[in-house]
């Protein structure tokens, strides 16, 4: 197949060639909608270049797709890579990103909570003859979907995208079941793993656009260190264990500077409100059933960002509650709330200690917020505790292959998520990397960084009160004290 049958410019790689078939994709509805929807939520807030669409990185992940692959084809012959593999894999890194909702990771936050919210009234209200085995996990799914489940559902129910691919003689479920690691397929790591090509283009991509110097990946040296070990898995030689270490370090970095920088973190609480109110309004519906429907009578291709921002402006002018008012100009205006109060201390990922004492940590910055209101008159509304963890690698070393699926918090497929490193050209046998000795992620794929943070949101004329208010919070919460 003519992988050079139109070229498209981009700024991270000069030129993008794409198929016939990937152009016919292309132009669907369901792909273009990714042009309105940006890869980093409100990070353009602080860095103003970061704007760029998923669009544009789904064009990266098919591109670098696809360089793996004839990287991995030329290696060995023994390999057996046909076209109609590489198109499949392409087109499952350029179709990743199709479920996306506006805004991503806020709206799917917000969706899970209104539903899940929903789903708790709706159980409460049932008789004592209920049946009580019911798995929660089961009614999430009935009430809302994830990013994920939402692409798997557009490849099986958007039927322009279907006719195109059927055209091309590709199942659209083979597609999906990539992304979903549904099926056993031995190329998924492409798309989804530690090193993978849709963590190699956000990374290139973010540092293209927000000039911050964290996505420097040595792409070349690593796809030509790539091979496929005797098990038929993707990995990479000895050679590019340095690359692949500062690649895992390149991620960590960019997490902690971009996507969790204390201003974004903070934009994304208040914009979670404010869609959490247009749901409770009824001024946008997310349900499984509606989700569903906008894919089957094409809407879907019109619920982007710019309808989203829309509906705020609609909400802010319209509604009668001061605090939803003040969260929707927060977004429209760029007002975010102010950090208040942070913690941040780097620790085992796996000592329940910590765990533990971080949680106790999270739970009385909950607690303190009424007494933090009534000190301050600033209603219980306006005040947000934002907390994550943030590992280098989906696993750690000391999680052995004999015990790898006993984990509480590493399951099966994220052990096959890991870079795997050869031993020796000749033998093919690999290891995973933090399993390697002379890897930093032997060491650091142990630890985890915990970071909490407290956060209030200020009319403009409260702005001068932000020293008091973080006194206020600093005499009643200090990190290890009661």
């Amino acid at each position: 197949m003519n992988f050079n049958f139109k070229r498209v410019a981009d700024p991270v790689y000069k030129t993008i060639g794409l198929s016939e078939l990937e152009i016919n994709v292309v132009n669907t509805k369901a792909v273009q909608r990714l042009r309105y929807v940006k890869q980093l939520g409100l990070a353009h807030f602080v860095f103003p270049g970061a704007d760029y669409s998923r669009f544009s990185h789904s064009l990266g992940v098919c591109h670098v797709t696809g360089r793996i692959l004839e990287a991995l084809g030329s290696s060995s012959a023994e390999v057996g890579i046909e076209d109609r593999e590489i198109t499949l894999y392409r087109l499952a890194g350029l179709l990743h990103d199709v479920g996306h909702y506006p805004f991503s990771h806020a709206m799917e936050n917000s969706v899970k909570k209104f539903y899940r919210d929903k789903m708790v009234e709706e159980n409460n209200g049932q008789s004592e003859n209920a049946d009580e085995d019911e798995n929660t996990e089961d009614l999430e799914r009935d009430k809302f979907f994830s990013h994920e489940r939402v692409g798997e559902e557009v490849l099986a129910k958007d039927d322009e995208l279907r006719a195109v691919l059927l055209q091309g003689n590709l199942d659209p479920e083979d597609i999906s079941s990539v992304f979903m690691r549904s099926k056993p397929q031995r190329f998924a790591n492409l798309v989804s793993s530690d090193l993978d090509a849709d963590r190699i283009d956000y990374l290139l991509r973010t540092a293209h656009h927000s000039g911050l110097p964290y996505g420097s990946v040595d792409l070349d040296y690593i796809v030509s260190q790539m091979r496929i070990d005797n098990d038929d898995r993707v990995c990479i030689t000895m050679k590019a264990l340095r690359a692949a270490d500062h690649m895992l370090l390149c991620r960590y970095f960019d997490y902690l500077q971009s996507t969790f920088h204390k201003t974004v973190t903070g934009a994304e609480l208040v914009l979670e409100e404010v869609i959490l109110a247009l749901l409770d309004s009824g001024r946008i519906s997310c349900s499984r059933h509606d989700v569903t429907q906008m894919i089957e009578n094409g809407s879907w291709g019109q619920f982007d960002e710019s309808l989203l921002i829309d509906k705020i402006r609609d909400y802010a002018e319209h509604t009668s509650e001061p605090i939803g008012k003040l969260q929707a100009q927060s977004i429209l205006r760029r007002l975010p709330p102010k950090l208040v109060w942070e913690e941040e201390f780097l620790a085992s990922r796996y000592e329940q200690k910590t765990k533990e004492l971080f949680q106790h940590l999270v739970q009385r910055a909950k607690e303190k917020m009424s007494m933090w209101s009534e000190r301050s008159g600033i209603e219980p509304e306006r005040w947000f505790v934002w907390k994550k963890s943030v590992e280098l690698t989906k696993v750690g070393s000391h999680l052995d292959v004999s015990s790898r699926f006993e984990s509480e918090t590493d399951d099966e497929d994220k052990y096959w998520q890991a870079i795997r490193v050869l031993a020796t050209e000749t033998n093919g046998k690999s290891t995973p990397i933090m399993e390697v000795g002379r890897s930093l992620m032997k060491v650091l794929s142990d630890y985890s960084i915990y970071i909490l943070r407290v956060y209030v949101l200020l009319k403009p004329e409260e702005a001068h009160r932000k020293p008091e208010i973080k006194s206020i919070i600093q005499r009643s919460l200090s990190f290890g004290k009661d």
